[in-house]
């Protein structure tokens, strides 16, 4: 986790106990995390980028050639094969800088280089404005940069050759992410709005709105199918991408939410925000579906419960059931075979036990019962009731 300070910190997520590594000279502005969680590369204002060994927890790079503070930073996601970091900011230009023989020899003499602008592999202007964010493809061959300047920039990462931008955000880009599906990218703005592009005709195929405020973070979950946004409203959004649909919102910051990460396999999610606070989340989805079973479980036992307790004419549990069920019509018809089967002067005292033994819930649904299908009956009900049981009407 990087914060407005110039350390990295790294969060044991079962104790919450924390490191610190140090190494920037000033405020770090950019984090990123290779997808074998062995490298991490970071942006400061300091003018510098750094790799970093989160094996030895310890910088293992120092990358300089930018001219002024660098705010956007990612790390390539296929780790093994090919190891490159890019890194732009306010100066406008990207930057790619080749890490994998560095890597190699550092993780054994734990030294700490210098790399150069020269031997950068490939350098371009990127943008109008600065640029915020940087995001690499699952499979390393493209870059994708979102800037102030309203667009994002798809770039091949082999020689940063610019081979599309993607238009329609009303204000800058704050997010960028590719799915690992399919070939799209979802971009989060600061118009409140995100958006789903295809990379291979750049054209805009959804767009998400529902954030009061900026959007600063989006990413795809569940094999592509949905996203999750994180605002500067300090809400966190579940969609489902099909439907353009917000299935859930979550609410815990209380200030703009700056971070948003899946670990896991998705099980978990981290938050972190201008509220100085870092949330993990736990999907708790199975645990809801299996509540829901529980329920409607329930429901099928309560269900045989008042067809037995109407044949065997116990009145009183058979109306607390069907008003547990809302089952209007089925509590009339109680109520009805015991006037029928009763005589007027019985019914009414086993009437008036039942009453007087309701939950206020209960006698509240009872009453909306007696309006739905005997609006006549609704005075004589309430008549009744004051004269056989004034307490439980007052409640």
């Amino acid at each position: 986790m990087a914060s407005n300070s110039a350390q990295l910190r790294i969060f044991d997520l079962e104790t919450m106990n924390v490191s610190t590594i140090d190494g920037h000279t000033d405020n770090i502005l950019a984090l990123d995390v290779s997808s074998d969680g062995k490298w991490a590369v970071s942006s400061s204002k300091d003018l510098t980028v750094r790799l970093w060994s989160l094996e030895y927890n310890r910088c293992i790079a120092v990358c300089r050639g930018h001219t002024e503070s660098i705010t956007a930073a990612a790390i390539s996601k296929m780790a093994s094969s090919t190891l490159f970091a890019i890194s732009s900011g306010r100066d406008r230009t990207l930057k790619k800088w080749d890490c994998q023989a560095l890597a190699r020899a550092s993780a054994d003499r734990l030294n700490t280089a210098d790399m150069s602008s020269e031997i950068v592999c490939r350098s371009a202007l990127g943008h109008e404005k600065e640029v915020n964010v940087l995001s690499v493809s699952p499979n390393n061959q493209l870059i994708a940069s979102g800037s102030m300047d309203r667009t994002v920039a798809l770039w091949n990462a082999d020689d940063l050759k610019r081979i599309g931008t993607l238009k329609g955000h009303k204000r800058g880009v704050w997010s960028v992410a590719f799915s690992d599906v399919d070939k799209v990218v979802a971009t989060a703005a600061g118009d409140s709005t995100i958006k789903v592009w295809s990379v291979t005709d750049f054209t805009c195929l959804k767009t998400f709105e529902g954030h009061a405020n900026a959007v600063q973070r989006v990413t795809f979950l569940n094999k592509g199918l949905q996203l999750l946004s994180a605002g500067a409203d300090g809400l966190i959004k579940l969609w489902t991408i099909k439907t353009n649909e917000c299935v859930d919102t979550y609410e815990a910051h209380s200030d703009k939410v700056w971070a948003l990460e899946l670990a896991d396999s998705e099980s978990r999610m981290l938050t972190g925000g201008a509220d100085s606070t870092l949330i993990v989340w736990e999907d708790a989805t199975v645990s809801h579906q299996l509540e829901d079973n529980k329920m409607r479980q329930d429901k099928l036992v309560k269900k045989q419960r008042l067809i037995n307790c109407f044949r065997n004419k116990e009145y009183h549990e058979a109306v607390r059931l069907a008003l547990d069920l809302e089952q209007p019509r089925n509590t009339m018809s109680v109520f009805e075979e015991l006037f029928y089967h009763e005589a007027p002067a019985h019914a009414s005292v086993k009437v008036t036990q039942i009453v007087a033994n309701l939950t206020t819930k209960q006698l509240r649904s009872l009453f909306v019962v007696v309006y739905i299908l005997a609006p006549g009956k609704l005075f004589a009900c309430v008549d009744f009731l004051c004269c056989t049981s004034p307490d439980t009407l007052e409640n």
